[in-house]
This record gives C-alpha cells, sequence and structure tokens, in this order.
C-alpha cells in the first residue's frame, strides 16, 4: 500500500526519463515498499501465532482445572472410605460384644425388612420377622424372651449345682440329714437367688 501511495506521487514519465536520479528514487521506492509489505505479512504472522498461543494456554488451563477438581473429588472419596473403614471397625467390635452379651447373632445376608438369626446358649432358638407385619415392640418383646429364656436356664443349671449337699459328693463325709432337697424349681431367677442366699446363710449358721 505504502508503494502504491509513493509511487502515485511519480509519474510514468519521471521515471522512464534518463534522469538517472529519478530511477535510482524508483528503484528505492520498489525496495522500500517491498521490505514494508514484507514487514506488514511478518507482523500477521506473528499475530496469529500469538493468537493461537493463547487459545492454547487457555485450553490447558481449563484441562489442569478439571484435572484439580478431579483429583479433589478423588481425596474426599478416599477420606470417605477412611472413616467409613474406621466406623465398620468399631461397629463390628460393637455388634460382636452385644452378641456375646445377649447370645444372639443375626444374619448379614437377610433383607433390611426381615431380620433373622438365632440364638445359642443353652438352648438353641432360631427367630424371624417381618417389619411389614410385626411392629418395632413386637420384635423387641420377643428378643427379649428368647435373652431371658436363656437366662433362666442358665440359672437353674447353676441352682442345681449349689443345691446338691456336700454329703453327696464324692469327696465328702457328711451327714445329709439336715439338707432337703426342693421339690419344685423356681419359677424365677429372682426365686432362684433367694433360695441359694438362704440356704448360704442357713449353711454357715
Amino acid at each position: 500500500m505504502a508503494m502504491e501511495v509513493r509511487n502515485s506521487q511519480l509519474s510514468s514519465s519521471d521515471c522512464s526519463e534518463g534522469n538517472l536520479s529519478w530511477k535510482i528514487k524508483c528503484i528505492e521506492l520498489v525496495k522500500h515498499a517491498g521490505k514494508e509489505n514484507s514487514e506488514y505479512s511478518h507482523g500477521k504472522e506473528i499475530k496469529k501465532i500469538y493468537q493461537d498461543f493463547i487459545k492454547q494456554k487457555k485450553e490447558l488451563e481449563k484441562k489442569l482445572k478439571l484435572t484439580e477438581d478431579e483429583i479433589e473429588n478423588v481425596r474426599k472419596q478416599l477420606k470417605e472410605i477412611i472413616i467409613s473403614k474406621g466406623d465398620t471397625t468399631r461397629n463390628s467390635s460393637l455388634i460382636k460384644l452385644y452378641e456375646l452379651i445377649t447370645k444372639l447373632t443375626f444374619a448379614i445376608d437377610s433383607p433390611p425388612n426381615e431380620p433373622q438369626g438365632f440364638i445359642a446358649d443353652k438352648i438353641f432358638e432360631t427367630f424371624q420377622f417381618d417389619t411389614s407385619k410385626h411392629s418395632q415392640q413386637f420384635i423387641i418383646d420377643h428378643l427379649w424372651d428368647l435373652i431371658n429364656i436363656q437366662k433362666e436356664e442358665n440359672s437353674e443349671e447353676e441352682l442345681d449345682i449349689a443345691m446338691v449337699p456336700d454329703c453327696q459328693r464324692k469327696e465328702s463325709n457328711q451327714n445329709c440329714e439336715e439338707f432337703q432337697l426342693p421339690q419344685k424349681r423356681p419359677s424365677s431367677p429372682q426365686e432362684t437367688i433367694s433360695k441359694i442366699q438362704r440356704l448360704i446363710i442357713k449353711e454357715n449358721s
């Protein structure tokens, strides 16, 4: 464009004349115009490279942000797994302690709405409930009944051992006339304990 403007300042006759100075000026103008066109093209190329660089930079920043979000999400999930594993360990210990005390064992693979399992100590009993048919209180009462039955069995067995006088044991020569075995077993653990206490007091008096 600069060449066209500057060339317009010269007439065609000026460059065609034999005047050497005008010819030199024409050659210089052509060279200068070519140089300006080359610089202009070079500038456009640099601008395009810069725009491509900015575009790539934005794409890389976007990918980096997505990667950081994924890392943070994985970190949160890992933390939740660790916490959940700790809770599971504590819950497992509590369940084992509960089973040890109550003798109740629940089936792990049973449906959530159908709790089932067994109680095993001196006697073995199974249980199965349907929460759509049985109320929560009914289930609790039934399980407590099973636990109490086990306790009563244990108490009666302990009573049988305690009621045997020393004279009837192989290692004793004591007279058995003063002892009288009960004809009927107590109906409850409380009565059993009371009876044992009375016998102990009588034996020590």
